[in-house]
């Protein structure tokens, strides 16, 4: 049967946190008949209306409606508990749970927020490691791009210069011939207070061989330059010249400048 007096005692310890069970056996170990307990709690939990603002503090002593001795002749009898009838505060005291955290608790978050804090750095270092090495890969790219496009260019300018060289050598082998040639022609200048006669010089020249017999040989060179063999009558001479008639030879002998005339001695790198 619900009893209005345990139904107020009920709600003001649920309102202050006391567990439904705690609340059950307090009210049974002060006399109060079980079914009463019961009924009284079911028809708190199905009560719709809210409870009040404010709940005067009840003591389960205020709930037995007999004498102090009948309290205590109660609570003597009372199977449940020898001790005295608790109050209020105290049960809700016993029956608080503890809000603190434990130090394990304390240094597990601690390390839970330094491990995400080093994942993070971690992470961060690496992109910005990865960002650099991409700007540097790419600065490689270029540089070797332009390295490349300067071997080039040096290669190049070696290779004009080879053949500026090759052009140098070739034009002073001409100038060379060519002085050869005109010196064949033209008699060196002398003063008219020098005694000093013309003196032999030795040349080398290359052109197209003629003549032959009766007629001196004569060697014609690529500028024209048309000089006799003096010594066309020497019978080695004659032996070495008559069977390159009409070919490209190299004649070496002396002259004297301006008298296009020259003292054969080698035929093609060949001593007569």
């Amino acid at each position: 049967m619900v009893q209005q007096q345990i139904v107020d005692y009920i709600k003001a310890q649920l309102k202050a946190g006391v567990g439904k069970d705690a609340v059950r056996n307090a009210l049974m170990g002060v006399g109060w008949p079980e079914k009463d307990v019961e009924d009284s709690i079911k028809s708190v939990e199905s009560a719709k209306e809210a409870a009040p603002a404010t709940t005067p503090t009840i003591l389960v002593s205020d709930l037995i409606g007999g004498s102090k001795s009948e309290v205590a002749q109660t609570a003597k009898s009372a199977p449940y508990s020898e001790a005295a009838p608790k109050t209020i505060e105290t049960l809700q005291v016993e029956e608080k749970p503890k809000t603190k955290f434990s130090k394990p608790t304390i240094l597990i978050v601690v390390l839970s927020v330094i491990v995400v804090g080093l994942a993070a750095a971690s992470v961060f270092l690496y992109l910005r490691y990865q960002s650099e090495n991409d700007a540097l890969s790419s600065e490689n790219s270029i540089a070797a791009a332009k390295i490349s496009d300067l071997t080039a260019q040096i290669n190049t300018v070696n290779t004009a210069r080879d053949a500026l060289s090759a052009q140098n050598v070739s034009l002073s082998g001409e100038n060379q011939t060519l002085k050869t040639e005109l010196s064949l022609l033209v008699a060196p200048l002398i003063s008219a207070t020098s005694t000093a006669t013309s003196s032999e010089a030795t040349a080398a020249l290359k052109g197209a061989l003629s003549g032959g017999g009766k007629t001196p040989y004569a060697i014609t060179t690529a500028n024209g330059v048309k000089v006799y063999v003096k010594n066309y009558k020497d019978e080695k001479v004659d032996a070495a010249l008559k069977p390159l008639l009409g070919q490209e030879v190299e004649l070496v002998g002396t002259y004297v400048p301006g008298s296009k005339e020259m003292t054969v001695s080698s035929v093609n790198g060949a001593a007569l």
